[in-house]
């Protein structure tokens, strides 16, 4: 398993084992209050599959635009 594979050493499954003490940075990921968030999407959409707040995020976003297959 690659670094890419994991998208955080404090992930543990699905649940961030440092919760309570997490870093400021972790606290805002994936920043979608600053600006430039457009040019942002890409790499949101690479960290998809193995991010669990990035899949919300998104998703969150494909029910509030109406994204439809």
């Amino acid at each position: 398993m690659n670094s890419k594979d994991i998208p955080c050493r404090y992930l543990n499954g699905k649940i961030c084992s440092i919760y309570e003490e997490r870093p400021n940075e972790c606290r805002s990921y994936p920043n979608t209050h600053k600006s430039g968030f457009i040019s942002r999407t890409w790499g949101m959409i690479e960290n998809y599959e193995i991010c669990p707040i990035v899949f919300n995020v998104m998703e969150g976003l494909k029910y509030e635009l109406r994204f439809r297959r």
